[in-house]
């Protein structure tokens, strides 16, 4: 079967990693090199404190501190700032499994969940021309919702090896989910970058959660220019709106002629 790929991700949504300088540590004085482009995929690793259960006693829970890396890529929608689509890879410190993370926004109906198509780099080339592709042969991936927060609905099912080779040898992957209104809807994510990311060392989390705030910062400053300029514009054009007409106007009511009580009759 000939599938055209209608990729429904808003022409204003922004990658994340391609917009924040990604990492961009660069020393004083030293020869600066080419600009790269900032990575699609990053990773970003934390230490949290986790509670596990003692092993002489497992009603007495021990806190223990683990470090949780999130391999990730952040499509955000430039008029909003809200995240059109989030898919990640977790690993946990001390944890053999790994987790696929998918994350949409809200609005999706809830029970068909969620399909993932994976395509090779040359099939995937092929979608961002807009040309058709044979998908009758293709494995989807099938999720079901697990976690709806404001900032969106989540899905994961374990990232097996299997799994994550295959997505180092995909060009990208579409989430295909339904929305409130019944209508399919594709939420395309490129893997360039991802085998890189997964594979190597973490950039350092303070440096991108500044570079992110500053991201979202601009967002927010973008879109308050934008309402005023929307503002501005609408003033200008009631100040020009046509004046109505003298003659249009509603004519003056009659005046009522006054009226004088009849005399009483003499007896």
């Amino acid at each position: 079967m000939k599938h055209k790929a209608r990729l429904c991700a808003s022409a204003a949504a922004l990658s994340l990693g391609m917009a924040l300088g990604v990492p961009n540590v660069q020393q004083a004085g030293a020869q600066q090199p080419a600009a790269k482009p900032a990575p699609i995929w990053v990773k970003v690793c934390e230490a949290v404190t986790v509670n596990e259960p003692d092993p002489k006693d497992a009603k007495k829970p021990i806190q223990t501190k683990r470090s949780i890396c999130h391999t990730h890529h952040e499509r955000l929608d430039a008029s909003s700032g809200t995240v059109m689509v989030s898919v990640a890879i977790r690993e946990v410190e001390g944890v053999e499994k790994k987790a696929f993370m998918l994350m949409l926004p809200l609005g999706m109906a809830i029970q068909p969940g969620v399909q993932i198509g994976l395509y090779p780099p040359d099939m995937w080339a092929a979608i961002q021309k807009g040309a058709e592709v044979d998908i009758s042969k293709m494995e989807a991936l099938k999720l079901g919702y697990t976690l709806c927060l404001p900032s969106g609905c989540s899905a994961e099912l374990d990232a097996t090896p299997e799994l994550l080779k295959k997505l180092q040898g995909s060009g990208g992957l579409i989430a295909f989910a339904v929305n409130a209104g019944g209508a399919p809807t594709a939420f395309p994510a490129p893997l360039t970058g991802f085998s890189e990311a997964l594979t190597g060392p973490p950039v350092d989390k303070a440096v991108y959660d500044k570079d992110r705030q500053k991201f979202l910062d601009q967002l927010n400053q973008n879109r308050k220019a934008m309402a005023d300029e929307f503002r501005k514009q609408n003033q200008d054009l009631q100040s020009i709106a046509p004046k109505p007409r003298p003659d249009s106007a509603a004519a003056p009511a009659a005046p009522v002629p006054a009226t004088t009580a009849p005399a009483a009759k003499k007896p």
